[in-house]
């Protein structure tokens, strides 16, 4: 295949990962994760219309993220991927569904600061930034917390979890 121009040697070798894929979960169910989509390039979109059509009754289970903001930054930006597009083809689908997942309440982002946070006693405002700055994304509250602890915004003592005052 060395012979053939580049861009069909990248169409041979999508069409053979898709079937092999396809192969693989005709064995055994299989699950393909895909993070984080808006930052995917044009042919790995391409690919992924291409392996939804091509996936047929396979047990192939294809779970992509992205977010939603990113659709309305990528329609306003020439020479970005259309992931809009292959999101629209993709749950109109007979097999696509489309689950949006919306951040955390307020108060359930402070119950999960109290969990992480055992005995912790914060302030109001600091609960709601907190909140704010993550958007109730569980993975951010946390990073936010650690960042917090690591700055020494937030301390630990006798296990009581407070803001430094300063």
């Amino acid at each position: 295949a060395g012979d053939l121009p580049a861009e069909w040697q990248l169409r041979l070798f999508c069409a053979r990962l898709a079937h092999q894929l396809c192969e693989v979960a005709q064995s055994s169910p299989l699950v393909l994760c895909l993070e984080d989509l808006h930052w995917a390039d044009a042919v790995s979109l391409q690919w992924l219309r291409y392996l939804c059509r091509k996936s047929g009754a396979a047990p192939l289970l294809i779970l992509c993220t992205y977010r939603p903001e990113e659709l309305l930054l990528q329609r306003r930006q020439k020479g970005r991927p259309d992931l809009a597009g292959t999101m629209l083809d993709l749950c109109g689908s007979p097999q696509g569904q489309h689950l949006e997942l919306k951040g955390l309440a307020e108060t359930e982002t402070r119950a999960l600061v109290y969990t992480r946070l055992n005995r912790a006693e914060l302030g109001e405002e600091l609960l709601e930034d907190l909140h704010r700055e993550s958007g109730g994304v569980p993975l951010f509250v946390l990073q936010y917390l650690e960042l917090l602890v690591e700055r020494g915004v937030l301390r630990e003592n006798e296990q009581l979890w407070t803001e430094e005052q300063g």
